[in-house]
């Protein structure tokens, strides 16, 4: 028997590959600040109409107009 292994980590593994993307990610992000501040407005819009006219006009409605 051979004391060498011949299943070495490869540098083209699946962790290292997922590594590499994660070190990338901060980069990416200020790349592209403007536009993940416009998503990030853009998402805020709708979860607040979302919320506005699932909860709070129900509610409203129930509480002045209801039984």
């Amino acid at each position: 028997m051979s004391s060498t292994s011949s299943a070495s980590p490869s540098s083209n593994g699946p962790i290292s590959r997922l590594l590499a993307r994660i070190r990338r990610v901060p980069a990416f992000i200020k790349a592209n600040k403007k536009r993940f501040f416009w998503l990030w407005i853009t998402y805020q819009c709708i979860k607040g109409t979302i919320t506005t006219s699932i909860i709070w006009i129900p509610l409203l409605y129930s509480l002045y107009y209801g039984q």
